[in-house]
């Protein structure tokens, strides 16, 4: 018992560190394990290509997403299944511009390289999004 009250004391004692997670980015360069002077360049500017290419669907999809919940509580069922086709849409056109960079990005890998691949594609899902907004936002936690 004296143990965990020690530690909790030293715990509650030691500064506080802002610890940075790595960014969604950053671990998918991480899982490639990247060479930083010719690969990371290449594949940076690759994903910058692709977040172009994909930033008025993620916009289209943030906009039907909201439609849905809304018409989702309204109960307009007819409504509701049209803006789901389109998110169907939208969602599958986002996915074409992940593929189409990834296999931009893959063609620039060594073949050691390859066998981390599919994780990295893993991690690529949603790169595109804007980053969420962080827990317990607004004043004091409110």
């Amino acid at each position: 018992m004296v143990g965990i009250w020690l530690l909790a004391t030293l715990l509650a004692a030691a500064p506080v560190q802002d610890v940075q997670m790595p960014t969604q980015a950053e671990l998918f360069g991480g899982r490639l394990r990247l060479d930083s002077r010719t690969q990371a360049p290449a594949v940076e500017e690759i994903l910058i290509e692709a977040q172009q290419a994909a930033a008025p669907v993620v916009q289209e999809l943030l906009t039907l997403r909201e439609q849905i919940v809304n018409l989702e509580l309204s109960g307009r069922t007819e409504e509701l299944e049209a803006a789901l086709a389109s998110h169907t849409a939208a969602a599958a056109r986002l996915a074409t511009v992940e593929a189409q960079a990834f296999k931009r990005i893959y063609a620039e890998l060594r073949e050691n390289q390859h066998e981390r691949a599919a994780e990295a594609f893993v991690i690529m899902g949603g790169l595109f999004y804007p980053p969420a907004a962080p827990a317990g936002g607004g004043r004091g936690g409110q």
